[in-house]
């Protein structure tokens, strides 16, 4: 008696002798590039790094939501320095549209602490919110109700609607800045994953 989108069943066909191999492949092989660390000018895994990388991505994967721990993916360099991005940190965000709908915003369009219309075009369908290259001014205040409460859905010349807690998507970061987490109001919300400047710095 429960009701599924078509959208989210996506036809694949699983060899289990791939699968008894444990992780592999040259997506494997990219998730571990982002985890890696320069050590004396090797770049070896930083195992850490990969299994917060790896928790973040599962925890989107699927569709348990748990209302008392709600978060707010955070993906960012690992750098105080390199700001320039190419890291890899969009080639993750964006491959979830392989595996479930994705809702995209492109962060550096909108200006800051103006949110009435960051959902404009959304449809219920939407399983993740990608809210992609935030700037130096972006407050994750604005978003507290996204993250914890529900979505509220506001386009030009339409009604708003909210999108109950229960049913609302997941929400992914990327940045090449500092995101303050001071407050326990912003700490609550957020899962930092850091992304290596592997890329970057091979670049």
């Amino acid at each position: 008696e429960l009701f599924i989108w078509a959208n989210d069943v996506r036809p694949a066909v699983f060899n289990e002798e791939l699968l008894a191999e444990g992780p592999h492949g040259v997506w494997w092989e990219f998730l571990q590039n982002l985890a890696k660390e320069d050590q004396g000018g090797k770049w070896v895994v930083n195992h850490g790094m990969l299994e917060t990388l790896t928790t973040s991505y599962g925890y989107l994967l699927h569709n348990f939501y748990p209302p008392e721990n709600r978060k707010a993916i955070i993906l960012y360099d690992r750098t105080t320095q390199w700001k320039a991005g190419g890291n890899g940190k969009s080639i993750v965000a964006k491959s979830f549209n392989h595996i479930k709908p994705v809702h995209f915003v492109d962060m550096k369009q909108e200006k800051a602490g103006d949110n009435r219309f960051l959902l404009s075009g959304f449809t219920d369908d939407k399983r993740i919110v990608v809210l992609s290259d935030t700037t130096q001014e972006f407050k994750l205040e604005n978003l507290y109700n996204l993250i914890t409460d529900g979505f509220t859905v506001e386009d030009k010349g339409v009604s708003k609607y909210v999108i109950p807690e229960e049913d609302s998507p997941k929400l992914v970061i990327t940045t090449n800045y500092t995101i303050d987490s001071i407050h326990r109001s912003d700490a609550r919300r957020m899962w930092f994953t850091p992304v290596s400047t592997y890329y970057g710095t091979l670049w």
